[in-house]
């Protein structure tokens, strides 16, 4: 049963991350016919990695 939980706070997760960054995705992509709509899961999940290795890059400085 907790294996189910894990995938549901999982996809809660990507759908947050993905709300997020609807803004900034709509920026990137204004030329777009959904105006960057398909890609902000995908840009909500690369910037979180990304500022998590920034993070963790600048620790051990």
């Amino acid at each position: 049963m907790l294996e189910y939980l894990h995938v549901i706070f999982w996809f809660i997760f990507i759908e947050i991350l993905g709300l997020v960054s609807i803004p900034l995705a709509g920026i990137a992509g204004n030329r777009l016919a959904d105006r960057g709509y398909s890609a902000a899961r995908t840009l909500g999940i690369v910037l979180v990695t990304y500022l998590a290795w920034l993070f963790f890059l600048f620790m051990w400085f």
